[in-house]
């Protein structure tokens, strides 16, 4: 059975390869790496590497937090990102593996 968030990070995966994939080839052997199944994918445009992950995924590898305890420096995107068009309400995005204090039990997309 397919969860939301694996649709969803399906879904992403389409989109950016259909945006990004007619000027950049997709590097190594071509394909992306994992599927939105193992909550991980991995697309490496060479100078640019997307990862799509479930919220689940994202806690469990923490990559930020591997990133900053190996010398990783923060670097601001503000002025070349979008804003959501989806409004939080009172929650913001966290940086760092965290999912801004919801619970697996409150949150209906946890997969």
């Amino acid at each position: 059975q397919i969860t939301t968030n694996q649709a969803i990070a399906a879904a992403i995966k389409d989109d950016v390869e259909e945006e990004f994939g007619g000027e950049s080839s997709l590097l190594g052997n071509g394909v992306p790496e994992g599927t939105a199944d193992s909550g991980w994918i991995l697309l490496d445009y060479g100078d640019v590497m997307v990862h799509i992950m479930t919220p689940k995924s994202r806690l469990f590898y923490d990559i930020e937090g591997q990133w900053r305890e190996k010398g990783g420096e923060y670097m601001d995107l503000n002025d070349v990102l979008l804003p959501n068009s989806a409004p939080m309400g009172n929650m913001q995005p966290q940086a760092g593996g965290s999912m801004g204090g919801i619970s697996e039990e409150d949150d209906p997309f946890w997969s």
